[in-house]
């Protein structure tokens, strides 16, 4: 058994619904960064500082997160909904000089690493009409107006994550995908 799996990719692929049956399939915590400290802040600062401060405010939300997480996977494995990066390809495709404010190197010495970092995806057309069936977030709203999304995907892809097609009606047909790339 895998201790700690995360889920990456933009937004409206079905990460947070894939996560909750795989978590629940596997008997896994399921967990979503940034936590519940952090969710508060995030509405009282998001669009009103800088890109650098906010890509600062979501490492110090990772720094916890992964505290927490730690701490978790002693006991039971933990399945995760977006984790380091999401942080890093957001901030970098905003222009944030991600290795000048926190290096990678010190970003992996400090976080726990997951055992598992799966890209879950599905064609743009099918992502877009999730996205508006749930309601845009004002995140969601800057990522699509700035086109930031095109560029994100394509880093996510530079990376050769094992990719999890979730475009279909049964989000557990990507489940099952899941587990047979983490050999479950």
């Amino acid at each position: 058994m895998k201790d700690f799996v995360v889920l990456e990719g933009l937004s409206g692929t079905g990460k947070s619904t894939v996560a909750k049956l795989l978590s629940k399939k596997l008997g896994a915590v399921l967990f979503k960064t940034p936590g519940r400290v952090f969710i508060g802040a995030q509405k009282l600062i998001e669009g009103k500082v800088s890109n650098d401060a906010r890509f600062l405010f979501f490492v110090a939300g990772l720094i916890q997160s992964s505290s927490e997480i730690s701490r978790i996977i002693k006991t039971r494995p933990v399945v995760c909904d977006r984790y380091v990066l999401t942080t890093v390809l957001n901030h970098q495709a905003m222009g944030v000089s991600v290795e000048k404010l926190f290096p990678g190197s010190l970003l992996n010495e400090v976080l726990v690493n997951p055992d598992y970092t799966l890209l879950i995806t599905c064609p743009e057309k099918i992502r877009l009409k999730r996205m508006g069936e749930r309601g845009l977030s004002a995140i969601d709203e800057a990522e699509e107006k700035g086109k930031i999304n095109a560029k994100i995907l394509r880093e996510y892809k530079k990376l050769h994550l094992p990719e999890i097609d979730n475009s279909g009606d049964d989000p557990n047909t990507a489940v099952d995908q899941i587990l047979s790339v983490i050999g479950l």
